[in-house]
């Protein structure tokens, strides 16, 4: 995925390819667009008639800014397709926000030995299916429809060279779940035919309380023009981002006992912090002959 353009496999149903791509422009249109008091009332989304800013918000401090101005070209055959709120597409009503599952090569070939080897039933290769949201939605007629999408990344890839704060990472880290993705501001333009059905993608706050294990979600998000991605909330004595995939143990202290808050530990560290305390014990009364007064 670290190419500028996801290659889309045009083998289902024989859609046909489309000459739309995104492109960013190198100054910022805001340096050279003087607004007007009539520009208030006008979407946020239009800059001029053709270049849009496409503003992906965040109510997490924590995450870095996603805003950019881009413009899909060719822009006067894209600018000159209406604009539509929703598409039906086998029997299912996509609209503007919703995610979606999208095709490539690697999906197509296993669906297809699945059909040869006659395996019915619902898919299970959600993990080979890449994930997007749809951002605009924009047709010249029923067989040319088209969909301006974000991708979500799988932690996988994750390209070489990315900063999280102060240090460079690539790929799976150890914090990502199974179920995990990265939300990014990757913008592409597919064809509707592409699309494999809903995705139920879900925003993660970092509370373990919330059970998140089966279902795709996100709490990290990726700046892949900039190679950034935002860092996540650190806990334990190791300091490591929780990972839902693993145990982790709660204690409630006295001071936040009321509020049911308590600080999160990895079971194992846990079970070798509490080999390190016994150890210290039995070292201290061989030594001592009696237990320490205090324990930190």
């Amino acid at each position: 995925m670290g190419g500028r353009k996801r290659q889309l496999c045009r083998d289902i149903e024989n859609p046909s390819d489309h000459p739309f791509f995104i492109r960013y422009p190198g100054k910022s249109p805001q340096t050279q667009v003087k607004k007007s008091r009539n520009d208030i009332d006008q979407p946020k989304d239009i800059i001029n008639k053709q270049t849009a800013f496409q503003k992906l918000s965040f109510t997490d401090s924590n995450t870095i800014d996603l805003d950019l101005f881009y413009l899909v070209e060719p822009s006067k055959t894209w600018q000159g397709m209406p604009r539509y709120r929703s598409f039906i597409l086998g029997g299912h009503k996509y609209e503007r926000n919703d995610f979606i599952f999208v095709a490539n090569e690697q999906s197509v070939k296993r669906q297809a030995l699945m059909d040869s080897a006659k395996h019915g039933g619902a898919r299970e290769e959600e993990d080979e299916n890449w994930v997007a949201r749809v951002l605009e939605i924009r047709a010249s007629d029923q067989n040319h429809v088209y969909a301006c999408i974000h991708w979500l990344y799988r932690p996988c890839d994750i390209p070489h060279g990315t900063s999280e704060g102060k240090k460079k990472i690539q790929g799976l880290q150890p914090y990502h779940a199974t179920k995990e993705l990265i939300f990014s501001n990757h913008l592409d333009v597919i064809d509707v035919l592409s699309v494999l059905g809903p995705a139920d993608v879900v925003q993660w706050n970092g509370s373990l309380d919330e059970e998140i294990k089966h279902t795709l979600f996100w709490r990290q998000a990726y700046n892949w023009r900039r190679s950034r991605i935002s860092s996540t909330h650190r806990i334990c004595i190791c300091q490591t981002p929780a990972n839902p995939d693993k145990y982790h143990l709660k204690c409630i202290s006295s001071s936040n006992q009321r509020s049911g808050t308590g600080s999160r530990t990895f079971q194992r560290c846990t079970k070798r912090y509490c080999f390190i305390l016994v150890w210290t014990y039995q070292r201290h009364l061989s030594t001592k002959g009696s237990p320490p007064d205090t324990w930190t």
